[in-house]
């Protein structure tokens, strides 16, 4: 959970929000040992839309998806 914690505490921005997200997904597949970890969040229209994605099997991270 280290990585959470050091992304939270050292990103800002867009960019540093990404890097958070990278940290929560890495940290919730090591603590949980699940193949695939995402977040999403509300765009304005209230779609939800996939920050990041990763993908344990091939160590991946996809983004983009979107959920009407």
């Amino acid at each position: 959970m280290l990585r959470t914690q050091e992304a939270a505490s050292f990103n800002f921005g867009q960019d540093g929000m990404i890097g958070l997200c990278e940290a929560i997904c890495l940290d919730a597949i090591e603590v949980t040992s699940v193949t695939r970890v995402s977040i999403w969040f509300f765009d304005d229209n209230g779609d939800m839309v996939c920050k990041r994605l990763l993908d344990s099997r091939d160590g991946r991270f996809q983004n983009g998806a979107l959920i009407p």
